[in-house]
């Protein structure tokens, strides 16, 4: 497994983030959306999970625990 590289240094020098783009496949920014609206969405997503029968009885629904 790779290491996981958080490129929030990098913020403002597009040619460094394009070059760790193109070695690591990803860029990851800590902090950079808001993690309210983060778990909103997750909230929405996994609400239409749960409706059609998709999510486990009995689970929290954050967990997002599928209907096996």
């Amino acid at each position: 497994m790779k290491p996981f590289f958080i490129s929030n240094d990098a913020l403002e020098d597009a040619s460094a983030l394009q070059q760790r783009m193109e070695r690591d496949g990803y860029l990851f920014f800590r902090g950079l959306v808001n993690t309210e609206a983060i778990l909103q969405v997750r909230r929405d997503i996994l609400t239409l999970c749960q409706q059609a029968g998709w999510l486990a009885d009995g689970t929290t629904l954050m967990d997002g625990i599928a209907n096996t």
